[in-house]
């Protein structure tokens, strides 16, 4: 799946908002949707564009955020860039932050951050989804695409792999 930064899209507001969803995962809800108008617009809760070490860092900004009194909570861990016993560590960490805000606690959370390598498992998403973006702009420029056969081709199920919940296509 994409790497997301922020959840809260509800389904029901999208749909009601004209916006048609191509999709969702239990665990985020809608994170592609588009919707029709003068032009196709398409939009991600998902960042196809990230590296493998781009949500963790805005997760550490977030963190830092939060020691510095700039926020009133402590960001939640980032699903799916780190393996359960780092996530258990972290979570140690935002605990201990929680109680008292420490640069002790950048520390000790820059030292567990240094054994993560998260992978970068949506790259080839990301790719089909701008081949076919670029494919789609291409011919649209010769009149011999639709806007939908572009939404369906950006999210193909078998692009979408990984994910563990059917995709919902446009039609």
């Amino acid at each position: 799946a994409l790497p997301i930064c922020l959840y809260g899209l509800r389904e029901s507001a999208l749909l009601a908002n004209g916006y048609s969803i191509l999709s969702q995962s239990r665990d985020i809800g809608p994170d592609i949707f588009l919707r029709q108008g003068r032009a196709l617009q398409l939009f991600f809760q998902g960042h196809p564009e990230y590296r493998a070490a781009t949500l963790m860092n805005e997760y550490r900004r977030d963190v830092i955020r939060f020691l510095n009194g700039e926020r009133d909570t402590y960001p939640a861990i980032p699903v799916g860039q780190c393996d359960a016993a780092v996530a258990s560590e972290l979570t140690r960490i935002a605990d201990r932050a929680k109680r008292m805000r420490s640069r002790d606690t950048l520390e000790a959370f820059d030292a567990i951050a240094a054994e993560t390598s998260p992978e970068e498992c949506w790259a080839r998403e990301a790719r089909r989804i701008y081949n076919n973006w670029l494919s789609y702009v291409s011919d649209r420029r010769v009149g011999s695409s639709s806007q939908v056969q572009f939404a369906r081709a950006a999210t193909e199920p078998s692009t979408f792999a990984s994910r563990n919940v059917p995709l919902t296509q446009a039609g």
